[in-house]
């Protein structure tokens, strides 16, 4: 699923990993997020933010949850996930399946 593809650790909560993060969006199209909700304004990159760095970047949130409901700030594991819609119990593995 990932042939071809580079990829990078970065910690983006030191100040270093953050301008690494800033320069790689200046050279991208389009930027994928799948944290909490509000983890990218509590990590400086609001929407203006963004903007400024690049205009026409392509932003994409992903996340469990949706943006509203009582859910919107927990964060969607795959095991929170798979326990919630049962599909657990198909995926499982040890001695008791």
């Amino acid at each position: 699923m990932n042939r071809n593809k580079r990829s990078v650790c970065i910690d983006l909560y030191s100040a270093e990993g953050r301008a690494i993060l800033e320069k790689l969006i200046v050279g991208s199209d389009v930027l994928v997020e799948n944290f909490k909700l509000g983890t990218l304004e509590k990590l400086g990159l609001t929407t203006e933010r963004l903007e400024q760095l690049h205009p026409q970047l392509v932003v994409g949130s992903v996340n469990s949850f949706g943006i509203t409901g009582p859910l919107k700030d927990d964060a969607g594991l795959d095991q929170v996930i798979q326990g919630m819609s049962r599909l657990i119990s198909v995926t499982r593995s040890g001695a008791d399946t």
